[in-house]
């Protein structure tokens, strides 16, 4: 998977790319040829958005970008900084000790999408 961080006034970090990993806990109402797949983003706390992408790696070694241009995905944080201000309908990551803003269900969507993409190709 490929994740671009962007924060409020629309300036991106470099794209990054992540390993996506097998979800070992078992998911009930999946189909037994469905498989979970998730990753993890590194997301600072005052970032707005994240744009993402994924690379299917085939096992004859070819590879394809879904979609094939630019980033597919874009999720809104529900809580970003910007120019001295906290903003969103969400105040978790104003702590000190605040977790990643916003990004958990996009990760979950992310690693379903995953799923039904491979589940299609095969």
């Amino acid at each position: 998977m490929i994740t671009q961080v962007c924060i409020n006034t629309g300036v991106c970090f470099p794209p990054e790319t992540d390993e996506m990993h097998l979800k070992e806990t078992p998911t009930e109402n999946l189909a037994d040829d469905m498989k979970i797949f998730e990753s993890w983003a590194d997301v600072d706390r005052t970032a707005a958005y994240i744009n993402w992408k994924f690379v299917l790696h085939h096992e004859d070694g070819s590879s394809i970008d879904v979609p094939e241009q630019g980033f597919g995905w874009k999720h809104w944080s529900n809580c970003w900084w910007d120019n001295g201000t906290w903003g969103g309908t969400d105040t978790h990551c104003q702590e000190e000790e605040g977790g990643l803003p916003g990004f958990a269900a996009p990760a979950a969507a992310a690693a379903i999408a995953m799923a039904a993409l491979m589940a299609r190709r095969d």
